[in-house]
């Protein structure tokens, strides 16, 4: 019998772009210069804005999956990122591109969390709410 083996990575990034690309009404491309410049980023997203003039927008992404990047914390009631590179977190607070966290936890069910990276995200703990969730309604906040 052949056990079916999948890149949870790989599964993230291809789950992120597509709810990405539908949310913002827009294009997201992978990456292909992974680990090299602005800190090993995923995704290119690239999407239509109205206000204040009409043009597009584009952020950088990057995808992390699955248990090990981020632990419940009782007390805070909040995901706590762990196994994220202090140094790509300080490349992406120095770009002048917006740069988006994503945490995809596939069990039990599949939620994607995000945050945006600025030059005031702590280098030491990055966190997300239960509820900060990457749904449709998240369009208002990234925009």
């Amino acid at each position: 019998m052949n056990a079916f083996e999948y890149d949870q990575g790989a599964q993230g990034e291809s789950l992120a772009a597509w709810q990405l690309a539908a949310i913002l009404n827009g294009e997201a491309v992978r990456e292909t210069m992974r680990g090299e410049g602005m800190g090993a980023l995923d995704l290119q997203v690239k999407f239509p804005v109205t206000y204040p003039a009409p043009t597009h927008q584009q952020l950088s992404v990057q995808v992390k999956t699955g248990p090990s990047f981020a632990k419940w914390t009782k007390t805070r009631k909040r995901w706590r990122l762990d196994n994220i590179d202090r140094s790509h977190v300080e490349k992406w607070r120095n770009t002048n591109q917006p740069v988006m966290l994503l945490w995809v936890r596939l069990d039990p069910y599949t939620k994607v969390y995000w945050k945006l990276i600025a030059t005031n995200s702590p280098l030491a703990t990055l966190s997300f709410s239960e509820h900060h969730l990457l749904t449709p309604a998240a369009r208002f906040e990234i925009e």
